[in-house]
């Protein structure tokens, strides 16, 4: 139950990911083209030019702790564990009103909030199916861990 779901998870976030960034991205570029570049980090690859090699690994280190383990333990913990069964009430809607709750928690990046729904309804739904918040936890900090390992391989690459 800790590897075959997480892992779903993981798949369906890649496949989503993958299948949904382009709306993300059409988004950032139409409604939210106000925003700077420095706040939406369209040019984070620039990034590798601006920054000595030793700084962008010691934020690589402390991004995949905070950004991969202690975050994503936090948010599952308040969103799926203290919030979703208070939600109970709205019966079958609990568990995408968790969702919406929890992508608009991420109000830095609300181009992503579409693709935050669409990614996380399964998980959300086999955490309240199976009662088991370390489902959650586990595919999250996949998640966060193996997105934001790829950015700073791109960085330091």
């Amino acid at each position: 139950m800790y590897i075959a779901f997480p892992f779903l998870i993981l798949i369906w976030g890649i496949l989503v990911t993958g299948l949904v960034s382009p709306i993300d991205n059409l988004l950032l570029d139409r409604v939210f083209k106000w925003l700077p570049d420095w706040y939406t980090l369209r040019d984070v690859l620039d990034i590798k030019t601006t920054y000595s090699r030793q700084a962008i690994l010691v934020t690589a280190v402390c991004a995949l702790t905070l950004n991969g383990l202690v975050g994503p333990i936090v948010e599952e913990l308040y969103f799926r564990g203290h919030l979703l069964p208070r939600l109970s009430h709205f019966e079958r809607w609990a568990p995408l009103l968790n969702v919406a709750l929890f992508s608009l928690y991420h109000l830095w990046t609300p181009w992503m909030f579409f693709s935050r729904l669409i990614l996380l309804i399964p998980m959300v739904h086999i955490v309240k199916w199976k009662r088991n918040i370390y489902i959650g936890m586990i595919a999250h900090c996949l998640l966060n861990l193996i997105g934001t390992a790829v950015l700073f391989a791109q960085l330091l690459g």
